[in-house]
């Protein structure tokens, strides 16, 4: 180490060349890094999706999910499987274990469904697997027709302005809601039909065999050839009127005699309000491994140049671009970063009082982020919140080796200049070990985060990288660029710092005051007590919570409905709510969706959600972190009670975490039915809850043998008098406008007109009611499973609840299983960290007892981080982990600075390690404060907005109670340890 030192130190100019080439380098890096939320989180959701129309929930739970479940049980890597069966779709969700690979999972999810489909029933469409992207869009757009034309507005959404955004680089998907869709309604009356032996299939039938293109080959004419095609397709209205019909025995009649046909629109799934003005939504999702700001940036390029062309008759506005949430993010620690900076080097010159010096310590810090940013391009991470954070948190601690070596320096200054070089060698060297010691104690901490598997690792290794990257650089840099300057501004006549007056009084009064406590041991033992027990009555009222409450300027919520309830139903009453939003002034704009999409298979997978729901995003005009209370009085006072209100951050995203509730599961269905019976719903909300009333039609088995028809027959002819047949398409002005045949509104609009449907068998015809009959049911329209078991989810009115048993058997309280996932890796990191600490610090002193005296801080860091938390109303948090782990790694530094300056002094006597530990005073006071002032502008967070509050709290905290025990409890500790150690020397000299 010393020759490397003395290199730097007689070559300063080549150390020189070689940071500026660093520099130039991390600056290439920069451009190169892509900027995102949060670290890439490995994907572990699937989900399979499986279609088949007309089927009850029962039926495709019976048929299609479990079947679908038991396929998947050979899944590799499978973790837990959740279902939900609905009304013609199963949907089963699957979760894999951490560090499984999503993409071979899905290859080998493809192949268990090319097995499994061939046991699935006939007409069951074939089940379809994707990853399921959990996070909320990155942009959503709305896109409001000027002429309020829904149906051309959802039709050029979905024809060109989608496949136009889909092709930006970066983008994932492109979903669009609300609107309407067109079609062609081609409404038969009934009797004039029946009277005819008519049927809508026969009908439907005879549309699309008239309204067909068909090639009929080619035809050369002397030197050319020509294609021949035939072209019957309906080119009106009109033509479709006029198409010809065959009825009983040769008579034929135009479909004008027994139908009329007009422009209708489809069933509507969705619609959706801005403002309380219907229009479409466009939602686009990032790809994982593209930066939100770069999609930002073209979405918003591509939705200028469609503003250009489309102008005249849409008008598009975006509503949430998460990019710009991401952008404050980032601005706001960056601010905060510059604040510290700033601090940081104020400090530095209160200490110093010289300008070449502070912008000498100055330097490392802008060297040391440029070191993380090359080596987290290295490793392949993002700029993040995350990393940028471990940055930032390490500016007030990347100074310390090189303030340590200055100081030293400072110490042995010597007005010889041909000698001063070999001083400055000589100073830096004797402070290496320690900076050493030091350096290693706050990297090794951190080593655990890149082997643990799970959402801690993930999420924090990138942080990790950042900090254990600028600390080595901090270390590199304090003997090699810091001497190397040094010796460079000490030839052109660098002044040579003198002590100041107060560092002279504080070192007087801190070697009084520790020379008393030698004199009176019991005041360090109450001072001991006092804090620990200080600290204990701070944990106990703390109140342990996965995520910070932070304040936010969008709060979400949901309306649920019972089923049944029409679309336009909910579609008012989503007005009237939004009225009702728009009397609180602080509103900014509320968007409102209603319903859920076929498609939208990531809603429909949960066990919560009914397709009877409204959900609002109100934006504010400024973040508010009590504005929900607020929302919730809104729609309380509106008359509506079954709803939840929720506010989203980056971090909530990641980690979904559950309400206080309880999952219960059976073997089968109906012993769940018959459990379930003992719950009070007064005192628990069940999820699923859907219930609704439905008319069943049970065939007559002998009277379809009669007729020589089958059950599936008589099932086709009800579901085509009540939603129609779908005939063929209808090409104009380039849209493709589905021709649907049924019977008029009136004519179908009661159950006695469905039995008296005739069905026609051959040459006779029978009414329906004859080959069966219909019966008034109580179906659940929702099916939940968890883990092949028939499952509810209870959420207790009383939160508080925290245990449940059902007959006998203990509800899961999912709850507390998520808490304890989490908060259980976290005391096993907190655990290796502490062992890791151990063997580290007996390496590198030889001994057993030693670090535990070094580690002793350790019980008072932790004190002052909860005490700070409890002062300034903080809950811990997961972030309070990464905290906790940063004061592991530092705390210990004071400890070591003192031993090591104790040992090469060689005390013995009480005098003795009073007058080292005072001549370490000043370096302790800089390492020290340069941390803790250079974190106050991240723990300053008056619109509780930031993450790293918490962060920066429980490090300054725990960083000023180890501070004071170093200082005046350590010197008592360590005494009678030296002294044994300085008697074991003799005896063995001897």
């Amino acid at each position: 180490m010393k020759k490397l030192i003395g290199f730097c130190v007689y070559h300063p100019i080549s150390v020189l060349m070689l940071t500026l080439a660093a520099v130039l380098t991390g600056i290439l890096c920069v451009f190169s890094l892509t900027t995102d939320f949060l670290p890439v989180i490995s994907g572990r959701n699937m989900i399979v999706s499986t279609e088949y129309k007309g089927i009850s929930a029962a039926e495709i739970e019976e048929m299609v999910t479990i079947p679908v479940e038991e396929a998947f049980a050979s899944l590799k890597g499978l973790k837990k499987t959740e279902s939900v069966s609905r009304d013609g779709l199963s949907v089963v969700s699957i979760e894999l274990k951490w560090g499984s690979d999503i993409d071979m999972a899905l290859v080998q999810s493809r192949e268990i469904i090319d097995a499994c489909f061939q046991s699935l029933p006939s007409g069951c469409g074939k089940p379809e697997v994707r990853e399921a992207d959990l996070q909320k869009s990155t942009m959503t757009i709305a896109v409001i027709p000027l002429d309020e034309d829904l149906k051309y507005a959802r039709y050029s959404c979905i024809n060109h302005i989608k496949p136009f955004l889909q092709r930006i680089t970066g983008v994932s998907s492109v979903n669009v809601s609300g609107g309407e869709e067109e079609q062609i309604d081609v409404l038969v009356g009934k009797e004039l039909s029946q009277s005819k032996s008519l049927t809508l299939e026969e009908i439907a039938g005879i549309l699309a065999s008239y309204n067909f293109e068909y090639p009929a080959g080619t035809l050369t004419d002397g030197e050319k050839e020509l294609s021949v095609k035939t072209n019957g397709l309906f080119t009106s209205l009109k033509n479709i009127l006029e198409t010809p019909l065959q009825y009983n025995n040769g008579g034929v009649l135009n479909l004008s005699s027994i139908a009329s046909v007009q422009k209708g629109t489809k069933e509507k799934k969705t619609f959706f309000l801005l403002n309380g003005k219907e229009c479409i939504c466009i939602s686009i999702q990032k790809r994982s491994d593209a930066s939100p700001l770069s999609v930002s940036r073209q979405v918003k390029k591509q939705i200028n140049n469609l503003n250009a062309t489309l102008g005249e008759y849409f008008k598009f506005e975006i509503i949430e671009d998460r990019a710009e949430y991401l952008s404050s993010s980032l601005k706001q620690l960056c601010i905060s970063a510059f604040f510290s900076f700033i601090v940081t080097v104020a400090v530095v010159f209160f200490f110093f009082k010289s300008f070449t010096l502070s912008f000498l310590l100055a330097s490392v810090i802008p060297l040391t982020s440029i070191f993380a940013i090359i080596v987290l391009t290295i490793s392949g991470q993002t700029i993040n919140v995350m990393s940028l954070s471990g940055i930032a948190i390490g500016i007030g601690m990347v100074i310390d080796c090189s303030a340590v070596a200055i100081e030293n320096i400072q110490s042995k200054n010597t007005s010889d200049k041909e000698a001063e070089a070999e001083t400055v060698v000589q100073a830096v060297a004797e402070i290496s070990s320690s900076n050493t010691g030091s350096c290693l104690t706050t990297i090794i901490v951190f080593v655990p985060f890149f082997f643990i598997k799970g959402l801690s690792g993930e999420l924090f290794t990138s942080m990790a990288i950042a900090i254990t990257s600028s600390i080595t650089a901090s270390w590199l840099l304090s003997f090699t660029l810091v001497p190397a300057i040094y010796m460079l501004m000490s030839k052109n006549g660098f002044a040579c710092f003198a002590e100041q007056g107060f560092i002279l009084k504080a070192k007087k009064l801190y070697g009084d005051q520790l020379t008393s406590l030698f004199h009176k041991k019991i005041k360090a033992v109450l001072l001991c007590v006092f804090c620990l027990f200080s600290g204990a009555i701070c944990v106990q009222t703390q109140k342990f919570s996965l995520l910070p409450s932070l304040a936010s300027d969008t709060v979400s919520a949901d309306l649920t409905f019972p089923s049944g309830i029409t679309l336009e139903n909910l579609r008012s009453k989503a007005v009237f709510i939004t009225n009702k939003l728009f009397e609180q002034k602080s509103i900014k704009a509320v968007a409102v969706s209603g319903g859920i999409e076929d498609s939208d298979t990531v809603l429909l997978s949960s066990p919560k959600i009914n397709r009877e729901r409204i959900h609002f995003d109100i934006f504010l005009n400024k973040p508010d972190l009590n504005y929900k209370n607020h929302i919730s009085n809104v729609f309380a006072s509106a008359g509506f009670d079954s709803f939840s209100i929720s506010t989203s951050d980056l971090l909530s995203e990641v980690i979904k975490t559950s309400r206080n509730e309880f999952l219960f599961t059976s073997e089968n269905r109906s012993s769940l039915k018959a459990s379930m019976q003992n719950v009070g719903k007064a005192d628990f909300k069940i999820f699923p809850d859907s219930f609704d009333s439905e008319y069943v039609f049970t065939p007559d088995r002998i009277a379809l043998s009669r007729f020589s028809l089958t059950a599936l027959y008589s099932a086709s002819i009800t579901r085509s008098a009540i939603e129609g047949v779908e005939s063929s398409i209808f090409y104009q002005d380039g849209k493709n406008i589905p021709i649907v045949v049924k019977y008029k509104k009136d004519d179908i609009s009661s159950l006695r007109d469905v039995e008296n449907l005739i069905v026609k068998i051959g040459q006779t015809s029978v009414p329906l009611h004859v080959l069966g009959g219909f019966s008034q049911q109580q179906n659940e329209k929702i099916l939940y499973r968890y883990n092949r078991r028939a499952a509810k989810i209870l959420a207790p009115q009383d939160q508080k609840l925290s245990q449940l048993k059902i007959n006998g058997f203990e509800c899961e309280n999912l709850k507390k299983q998520e808490i304890k996932e989490l908060w259980g890796d976290s005391a096993f990191l907190l655990i290796v960290v502490f062992v890791l600490l151990y063997l580290v610090l007996g390496s590198q002193f030889e001994s057993f007892l030693i670090p535990l005296l070094l580690l002793a801080a350790l019980p008072a860091a932790l004190s002052g981080a909860f005490i700070f938390l409890t002062i300034f109303q903080k809950n811990p948090d997961i972030n309070t982990v990464i905290a906790m782990v940063v004061l592991f790694g530092s705390v210990v530094n004071n400890s070591i600075i003192l031993y090591e300056k104790c040992s090469q002094e060689k005390v013995s006597t009480e005098q003795d390690i009073i007058k080292c530990c005072v001549s370490k005073l000043q370096a302790l006071l800089l390492t020290n404060l340069t941390t803790i002032i250079s974190l106050i502008p991240f723990a300053v967070d008056l619109k509780n907005t930031s993450t790293q509050s918490t962060v920066a709290l429980t490090i300054i905290g725990g960083m000023i109670f180890s501070l004071a025990l170093s200082l005046f409890i350590f010197p008592l500790l360590l005494l009678p340890v030296l002294k044994r150690k300085n008697l074991s020397k003799r005896e063995d000299l001897k």
